[in-house]
């Protein structure tokens, strides 16, 4: 309706991968319900790594 075309929701191996990692590891730092300092440096470093996965690695996305 807003876009020039219509949006499918297909994602890849690699996407769904990491989206399942960043799920697993939100609940567990989450489930005790107390934060540091370090809990928050050691989710930063795992968001740079998932980005440089997709940077360095473009096919990631593609193969399914």
């Amino acid at each position: 309706m807003f876009g020039p075309a219509a949006l499918t929701l297909s994602f890849g191996r690699g996407e769904i991968g990491a989206l399942f990692m960043a799920v697993l590891i939100g609940a567990i730092v989450a489930g005790d319900g107390h934060s540091n300092w370090f809990k928050g440096v050691q989710l930063i470093i795992i968001y740079v790594m998932i980005a440089l996965m997709f940077f360095f690695v473009p096919d990631v996305a593609r193969t399914g």
